[in-house]
């Protein structure tokens, strides 16, 4: 059974998916190379995906955390 933060890792990779599918960029790239003026929704979305991102790679780090601790 996954545990808290698996389930909230895998939510936050599904927020991402729309994002990437959209501009045709990993959440990666975006992140290094793309600025507010080059997507669509401006600073929103912007804000959104980079967000998203960011907590993606904080439960990774934390699932990592965990799984080491074990």
């Amino acid at each position: 059974m996954p545990s808290e933060i698996e389930m909230a890792l895998d939510i936050a990779c599904q927020q991402l998916r729309p994002f990437e599918e959209k501009y045709g960029v990993t959440s990666a790239y975006f992140l290094a190379n793309v600025t507010a003026e080059d997507l669509e929704g401006g600073d929103d979305e912007y804000v959104r995906w980079a967000g998203e991102y960011k907590l993606m790679k904080r439960l990774e780090t934390k699932l990592n955390q965990t799984t080491e601790n074990k």
